[in-house]
């Protein structure tokens, strides 16, 4: 029996390096993920981060090596400029806890952007291939009663 040919081309992503994207002025991830190596906390900017970049940059710590957000590691192909973390309002980022599949975080960055039509469209599109877990860092809980009504719906879905 002939291999069967997937109905889709796989897509490498590139290495940070071979980008043609760039953070601009997003300051995200500097700001809103805890760097425990660091000491920073979520929610407060990095004490290396300047109106210029990392002022660290050369010499910064394993997970800030290591990170890029899908925005950045996209290079156009599914989210456009728009989606820029600091525009959308939500940093999606590679979930790495599982080994099996790809799961996706959606850090939501300011209280009741999940509740905005073009994150809810983003967030439903991305479910339709990945698992999504919505991440409010800015919650000191995440009872379902807490969120608005839009948020409540889409953290249904995701269980």
């Amino acid at each position: 029996m002939p291999e069967s040919t997937p109905p889709f081309k796989p897509v490498r992503l590139k290495l940070l390096s071979e980008n043609e994207r760039t953070c601009g002025s997003c300051t995200a991830c500097c700001t809103q993920l805890s760097i425990s190596c660091l000491g920073k906390p979520a929610h407060v900017p990095c004490d290396h981060l300047s109106p210029s970049g990392c002022t660290n940059y050369k010499n910064r710590p394993t997970p800030c090596r290591g990170f890029t957000c899908l925005w950045l590691a996209d290079q156009g192909k599914l989210f456009n400029d728009s989606h820029r973390p600091d525009k959308l309002g939500i940093m999606f980022s590679p979930s790495g806890k599982e080994t099996t599949s790809l799961s996706i975080n959606a850090h939501e960055l300011t209280p009741n952007t999940i509740a905005k039509p073009e994150v809810q469209h983003t967030i439903d599109y991305l479910r339709q291939f990945f698992p999504v877990k919505i991440l409010q860092h800015h919650l000191k809980h995440t009872a379902n009663t807490s969120l608005p009504k839009a948020a409540q719906s889409l953290t249904k879905r995701a269980a």
